[in-house]
Order: structure tokens, then sequence, then C-alpha cells
């Protein structure tokens, strides 16, 4: 009957809607090898690090007014990756932010000039993940393994309640994969003052040393670059104490091309 039309073509609808969110048809398959998985923040991934596909997905639960990070990690298979690219998307309409980064690496070498570097022996000499990079476009060398790091924001008027996210993953040559994951936010508010003190000193003259701001120390680019450091430490409750700026021994650096 045409009543019985018009509701499979309904259905039909609502299906290619669900699929679109959580799978989205691949133009051309995924490149060989490569594996996608979701990691805790706390692990540390080298390059070199395998990636086990066990975590398809993945569980985030915050309070209003905090920030919540994870891991997706991007293995590159025999032959590598080109031109990838990875988005996030949510379900309708939540109120919520994803700030999506690539993690760089620092190459740290042996002879560690810090005073305490005795006593706490000889760390990691090699790649070791520490910059969080502006998302775009990048590649992933055969056999090797790129993490994304990606930080949900819930605001202090979000509703609570359970939610749902994907971020996609775009190939080179048209591929794509969607990794969903879940979030849940609690009818609580984080406190926007903490009630402890903490240490804020940050040496200037390290941050000036690294980034080289046109001008110095003394030009209106550095001041832009001392504000943008201290708010974004600041909104992670965190105090830019000297040991996010001290503490390698750093002699190149690595970007995902």
């Amino acid at each position: 009957s045409r009543k019985n039309r018009t509701s499979s073509v309904v259905l039909l609808l609502f299906v290619c809607k669900i699929w679109s969110f959580d799978n989205g048809p691949a133009a051309a398959p995924i490149p060989e090898g490569v594996s996608l998985s979701f990691k805790s923040p706390l692990t540390k991934v080298f390059p070199e690090s395998p990636v086990e596909p066990v975590e398809s997905t993945w569980d985030v639960a915050m309070a209003r007014g905090e920030r919540e990070s994870f891991q997706i990690l991007i293995h590159g298979g025999k032959l590598g990756i080109r031109n990838a690219m990875v988005q996030n998307r949510f379900r309708g309409k939540p109120g919520l932010e994803a700030e999506l980064s690539l993690v760089g690496f620092v190459h740290t070498a042996a002879g560690d000039p810090r005073p305490w570097a005795k006593s706490e022996g000889a760390g990691r000499v090699g790649w070791w993940p520490d910059p969080l990079l502006p998302n775009r476009p990048f590649d992933v060398a055969p056999r090797e393994t790129q993490p994304i790091w990606v930080t949900i924001y819930a605001p202090p008027a979000a509703a609570p309640g359970r939610y749902q996210g994907a971020l996609e993953v775009r190939f080179g040559n048209g591929a794509r994969r969607t990794m969903p994951y879940r979030i849940h936010v609690f009818p609580v508010d984080l406190p926007a003052s903490q009630q402890l003190r903490n240490a804020a000193f940050m040496p200037a003259g390290n941050l000036s040393a690294h980034y080289k701001p046109a001008g110095g120390m003394e030009s209106p680019d550095f001041f832009e670059l001392y504000k943008r450091w201290a708010r974004k430490a600041f909104s992670q409750h965190l105090g830019p104490t000297f040991d996010m700026m001290m503490g390698w021994n750093q002699e190149s650096f690595r970007s995902p091309t």
C-alpha cells in the first residue's frame, strides 16, 4: 500500500543516516595494513609503537567546565599513508567542543644537563611524543604510528546527559573510516577557580629562545605568544611552571609531513 511504501522509505532513510554517521561508506579500500585504535592519554606512544586494534570505541566521563582527552592511533601499515585527515563530528548539537591536535615528537639526546639527572638515571634517547600541533593533513611512514590527541570540552552551560561523537579519518586515496565514541556529562560543575595555591613561574627567556619571535622578548609578538602559552596552561588547570619549559635535552624536532 501507499502507506507501507512511505514507511519503508522513511525507515530506509533512517538506516542510511545511521550508517553514514557510524561507518561512512568508503569510496576506496583502506590502505593495506593500516589500523586504527583508541588509546588512553596516559600512554606515551612512540613512532615505532605497534597498534593493536582492540579499542574500537571510547567512553568519556566529565563534569561541566571540564576537559577530557584521549588519543587515536593510526598505524601506517606496509606502505604508509599519504594526505590523511581527521575530523570530529557530534551527533546532533550537544553544545560540546572538540579540539584535535597532531602529536609531534622531539628527539632527546644523551648527556642530560639537568642537575638531578644523576639521581634519575638515563631516560629514553630518541623520538619522544611531546608537542601538540594544529590539526591538518598529514602522512604516516610505513610501519610507524601517528597519534592524534582529542580533547573534549563541556562548557559550564552544557546540559548533562549522554552524547555520541565520531572521528572520521579520511585517507588520500578517498577511503575513510569512522571511529565512534561516547560522552557522559554529569550534572556537576567544575570550579572555575582552584582553591589550592599553584606554582606559576615561566622563564620568558626559555620561551623566547625556543620560538625565536621577531623582535625578541621586547616585541608585541612575544607578548602575544606569552599570553597564549599561559592561557592554554590555565585552561587545563595547570600552572605554567618552569618544568614545562625545561627538562629536555632536545636536539631536533619532528612533525608529521
